[in-house]
């Protein structure tokens, strides 16, 4: 590909174009795994009989394998025999896209970011790999090949900013707070909200209940608007990279790098995008730069506030889920999750060492299930103290 067509490509992704629709049925799934052993490292040479594939819990007769990186691949038919090692060759092409969220991601935040993004394109992107780099918001869309486009790159990291709201006036409302009672109505976390800013934040000497019930309602509105936009930006983004990474040949990885967002039951793309990963046969792997998590959802680098004992406990289940939204794509689709951790770098050297070693394991759908139900798959591999990260499963059509 040419360096010409890399940056046509990258102007239509960052263009915000119509996002395209995946067609939902499914004659072969393709499924994308990585073993690692007890020391985290990906496991490299196994044959296709250590591994098994369950859908719904039900055995599926493997139809397609091939082993990756480490070994070179070997296809399903030329295996004579099922418990047989595969033989070496090179690791295919690989493609990353790099997606900056900095519509989910303060200036610290984005700080982390940039430093482990630099770290990974100096230390573990090879020659020949594929650099998209998406954030758009900083208005870069650039797609690059390594080693001549490396040092640009470097630059426009150098550059990215993040542009996600902190509220720190009171009353403090985060977006899975605001969902909530947006979405469920959900009176019991408003009256937690009106306790805390009583308690916490006001502080009026009068205890204007119903004065401070007002406000809570009104920042939860604003948020919850606020939240629902920028998560629709993410998506469409996350929709038109992996329709972009489908096209292309070799190893495809997504990173999306962000402070995650609230799951909403009620967004189609969430699903729209499990169905994309499968048909681009592309893992995202979620880097969340919220680095280490204190038990109180405000009180960090950012912010300093007291709580209690009872409060910690509750916000601190808040702060997890409040990137189930982003959890749930990594997971689905089979990808890491680098969490809870200020060295943010060691994440991307795992997501790069997976996308040198894997296998892709086919296997034909049971017929007659009812369409468009979500179908959970199983992963298996006969190796002691080994563990397989594959995804989880796909929507039937």
């Amino acid at each position: 590909m040419s360096a010409l067509a890399l940056v046509g490509l990258a102007a239509a992704l960052g263009a915000g174009q119509e996002t395209p629709t995946f067609e939902a049925r499914v004659s072969l799934v393709t499924v994308d795994a990585v073993v690692v052993g007890a020391d985290g490292e990906p496991m490299a040479g196994l044959p296709q009989g250590a591994f098994q594939i369950l859908e719904d819990g039900v055995a599926q007769p493997v139809v397609s394998f091939s082993a990756i990186g480490g070994a070179p691949m070997v296809r399903a038919e030329a295996v004579a025999v099922p418990g047989a090692a595969a033989a070496a060759a090179p690791t295919p092409a690989r493609t990353f896209a790099l997606v900056f969220d900095d519509e989910h991601l303060t200036k610290p935040q984005a700080e982390r970011v940039k430093a482990a993004l630099a770290s990974f394109l100096t230390k573990h992107a090879e020659p020949g790999d594929v650099i998209a780099l998406f954030a758009p918001s900083n208005q870069v869309s650039r797609v690059t090949r390594l080693p001549e486009g490396r040092t640009a790159l470097l630059a426009l990291v150098a550059k990215l900013r993040g542009f996600a709201r902190r509220e720190g006036s009171p009353p403090r409302v985060s977006e899975q707070e605001a969902y909530e009672m947006e979405v469920h109505r959900d009176q019991r976390v408003e009256d937690a909200l009106v306790v805390r800013f009583l308690a916490y934040d006001a502080q009026p000497s009068d205890k204007d209940v119903e004065g401070a019930r007002l406000m809570v309602r009104a920042r939860a509105a604003e948020v919850h608007a606020y939240a629902s936009q920028a998560r629709a930006e993410t998506l469409g983004l996350l929709e038109r990279t992996l329709g972009w990474l489908g096209s292309l040949p070799g190893r495809r990885v997504l990173v999306l790098a962000s402070a995650g967002f609230a799951y909403d039951e009620t967004e189609q793309r969430l699903r729209s995008l499990a169905a994309a990963s499968l048909l681009a046969n592309a893992p995202i792997h979620l880097l969340d730069a919220r680095g280490l998590e204190s038990a109180h959802p405000f009180k960090d680098v950012e912010f300093e506030a007291g709580s209690s004992v009872r409060e910690s406990a509750t916000s601190l289940a808040e702060r997890l889920s409040a990137a189930a939204g982003a959890d749930s794509l990594a997971l689905d689709s089979g990808g890491i999750v680098v969490r809870n951790a200020n060295d943010l770098e060691a994440g991307l050297r795992r997501v790069a060492a997976t996308a040198r070693v894997y296998y892709l394991l086919g296997y034909q759908p049971p017929a007659g299930r009812r369409e468009g139900r979500f179908r959970k798959i199983e992963v298996r591999v006969s190796l002691p103290g080994a563990r397989v990260r594959a995804r989880r499963g796909y929507f039937g059509g």
